[in-house]
């Protein structure tokens, strides 16, 4: 009897190791073939009044800016800028924490003061965190335009950690509303 145990405690541990476990986007994936596939597409909402803090209002040229928002699966903000600039709205659907530390180079009004060697369009310097789950980090660094519905621009990720330890490249960040606060960012498909 304690063989017959046994051999069923081993068939039953055997089929376990070799059977498909849900990845973290809803895809299958067997185990021991890497790290799974992460979505690659996320959306970013920070309350500008209370999770965004600014040397002065509005900024000028060097100025700083330390800000943390919510990251949220991606199609939860809308794209026409109607979304709840507070993010109150969305606190339910929360997926990880975005960090923001930078410097300003311009203004945010177009056509401001502007550090000379700054694009038109340069809005400041930003580095993020993005912590997703508690499964994986994406450092980013760059620079931030200004704010234009719609409007994109890169981000060059300089690194990740957990899921996302092989990503690199540049990271798209599409800007969705509430001024620059609320966007959706895209991941490389390079790990």
């Amino acid at each position: 009897m304690k063989i017959l145990k046994t051999g069923l405690a081993l068939a039953v541990a055997a089929a376990m190791a070799s059977a498909p476990v849900l990845a973290d986007n809803g895809k299958h994936k067997s185990r021991g073939k890497g790290p799974s596939k992460a979505p690659r597409v996320y959306d970013v909402c920070v309350d500008s009044t209370t999770g965004a803090k600014l040397t002065n209002f509005p900024p000028a040229a060097g100025d700083r800016v330390t800000a943390v928002g919510m990251i949220l699966p991606s199609g939860t903000l809308p794209t026409d800028g109607s979304g709840d600039a507070t993010c109150v709205a969305y606190a339910g659907q929360k997926i990880g924490t975005f960090f923001v530390n930078g410097t300003f180079v311009s203004s945010f009004a177009p056509g401001a003061i502007k550090l000379p060697e700054a694009a038109d369009d340069d809005l400041g310097y930003v580095n993020w965190h993005l912590r997703v789950d508690g499964k994986g980090a994406i450092e980013t660094a760059g620079p931030i335009k200004q704010f234009v519905l719609g409007g994109s621009y890169p981000q060059v990720v300089t690194g990740g950690t957990g899921r996302y330890r092989g990503l690199k490249g540049e990271m798209n960040t599409t800007m969705l509303g509430a001024g620059g606060f609320q966007i959706r960012v895209t991941l490389p498909k390079n790990d």
